[in-house]
C-alpha cells in the first residue's frame, strides 16, 4: 500500500502526493535554505522527520477519509510527534531538533508548559510529547 503525504477530493489517490517524495523534497529545500549559515544538516535531518508519523496507518486512514466530503474538517491525528521523539533520542543536540519537529504545525513549545503563551496549549511540551509511549 502506498504511503501518502497529502490527499485531496478534487484528485484520484494514484495523484495524491508520495510521502517518500514529500520528505525529501522538504529535507532538500530545507538543506538548501540552511545552507547559508551552515545549518544545513540539521535542516535536512529535520526535513526528513518533519511528517515522518504519516506513515502510521491512523494517519493513513485519516487522509483517505478527508478526501470525502463528509470528513472534512474532523481533526487530525497527531503526526510531527513521531519525528520529535526519533530526534530527542539521538542525544542533547537531537533534543534541540525534536522542538523544531514537535510544533512544526501548533507553534514551538517552551519547555516548560508554564509560560501561558497560546502556542504552548496545542503541542504541550517537548518533553511531554517525547515521553509518550505508543507505536511509531
Amino acid at each position: 500500500m502506498p504511503l501518502y503525504a497529502h490527499s485531496s477530493p478534487m484528485l484520484a489517490s494514484e495523484q495524491w502526493q508520495d510521502l517518500s517524495e514529500h520528505l525529501q523534497a522538504v529535507a532538500d529545500m530545507a538543506g538548501e535554505f540552511a545552507e547559508t549559515f551552515g545549518g544545513h544538516d540539521w535542516a535536512h535531518t529535520a526535513g526528513l522527520l518533519h511528517d515522518v508519523g504519516k506513515c502510521q496507518p491512523k494517519f493513513q486512514k485519516y487522509l483517505i477519509n478527508t478526501a470525502q466530503e463528509s470528513f472534512r474538517g474532523k481533526s487530525g491525528v497527531d503526526h510531527s510527534t513521531v519525528g520529535a521523539k526519533l530526534a530527542a533520542s539521538a542525544a542533547t543536540l537531537g533534543k534541540l531538533l525534536a522542538y523544531c519537529l514537535a510544533g512544526h504545525h501548533g507553534g514551538l513549545p517552551d519547555g516548560t508548559g508554564n509560560s501561558g503563551s497560546t502556542l504552548d496549549a496545542p503541542c504541550g511540551t517537548r518533553e511531554s510529547r517525547c515521553a509518550v509511549k505508543g507505536n511509531l
